[in-house]
């Protein structure tokens, strides 16, 4: 139910509704204690999506979001074994950097088409801003959680803004270094 109010609160983008009927999927299965293969629960999204709103194939939105996810169910888990270490903090990098690496190619010829254009720095960038997401995501969240503990939540708060003044920094520097665009001539 949580899941469904999310979808709903937050606008209901194509890519927010097939990350919640993926993991409505997901969550149904094993509850059922069934086997599961990840790439049809990615099809059946797809396919309810699709069967509600037929249009939405033409959303760039759609696109993009299923595009890099069955990148990365079937070929991140190659790219990622490939590169295991007995270092777990390189194991989370070259994570961090696959995945990436996975759904920005996955998604450039869709990039390409759409906008004529293709970000050279996107490793960079990327990994920055994630880092800073999950930092703003995390710390949002811990605001909320103890939002009863005034000099907490105010200091939880004060770092999600310094997260999100970090996120926008980066993107201002990234896009305004030389070369940072491919453009379509």
């Amino acid at each position: 139910m949580l899941l469904l109010a999310y979808m709903f609160v937050s606008g209901a983008s194509p890519a927010v509704v097939r990350a919640t009927l993926m993991f409505g999927t997901i969550l149904m299965m094993r509850l059922l204690r069934e086997r599961y293969v990840i790439l049809n629960v990615v099809s059946l999204a797809a396919l309810i999506q699709m069967m509600v709103e037929p249009s939405v194939v033409f959303s760039l939105g759609f696109q993009l979001s299923y595009s890099a996810v069955v990148a990365l169910v079937t070929l991140y888990p190659a790219l990622d074994a490939y590169f295991q270490s007995d270092y777990i903090l390189l194991n989370i990098l070259n994570g961090w950097i696959g995945v990436t690496l996975v759904a920005t190619l996955a998604t450039a010829p869709l990039i390409w088409v759409h906008f004529g254009k293709f970000p050279t720095y996107f490793l960079l960038s990327n990994v920055l801003v994630s880092a800073f997401a999950f930092g703003a995501v995390l710390t949002g969240f811990l605001t909320i959680l103890f939002i009863w503990i005034p000099g907490l939540n105010a200091l939880l708060a004060q770092a999600c803004t310094l997260c999100i003044r970090c996120i926008h920094l980066i993107a201002q520097l990234i896009s305004s270094s030389p070369h940072a665009v491919i453009q379509d001539p």
